[in-house]
């Protein structure tokens, strides 16, 4: 068999084998089917001629077939956290965000409860001590908490023409 022929088959090989960590019967299913190919690969003298029919061939198919089987075996890099893991400090990051987002809740809201009382009603109720800003929002929530729909909406349209009728 041609030298280059040879080497495409092991390198083939080689992609399954140095990527995935397989067990003892995907080795099995492997080898059986590299088998195969290699008897394939022995009619060819020309190395473009075998890539072309080896490219329609169903082995091919075979063959990037294993890439996904086998997909539960891959080589993680070292270092590569897995899943579990990667849940894990996700959950910790969060719990010492939501912990964080606690604290400083509570250290503005002991603040606030400190204030004198002018400056705690400015801060809680700021807007409404602005004279015409104050009285604008007060109309609007009392007329969304009566009428439950939000009374600045703009019509469409359509509704404009319902009005008029």
């Amino acid at each position: 068999m041609n030298t280059t022929i040879q080497n495409s088959i092991q390198s083939r090989r080689n992609a399954l084998t140095e990527y995935y960590n397989l067990p003892q019967d995907a080795l099995q299913k492997t080898d059986n089917l590299f088998e195969r190919i290699t008897q394939f690969g022995q009619q060819f003298e020309d190395p473009a001629d075998f890539e072309t029919k080896f490219m329609a061939s169903p082995l091919n198919n075979e063959y990037v077939n294993l890439f996904s089987e086998f997909a539960l075996y891959v080589k993680t890099p070292e270092g590569t956290l897995t899943v579990e893991e990667q849940r894990k400090v996700v959950a910790k990051e969060n719990a010492e965000s939501v912990a964080k987002h606690q604290i400083e809740r509570g250290i503005k809201g002991a603040i606030v409860r400190r204030l004198p009382k002018p400056l705690y009603d400015w801060y809680i109720y700021g807007i409404y001590n602005i004279p015409v800003l104050g009285r604008l929002v007060s109309a609007k929530n009392t007329v969304e908490s009566f009428s439950g729909k939000k009374p600045f909406k703009k019509k469409n349209k359509e509704e404009e023409t319902n009005d008029k009728e």
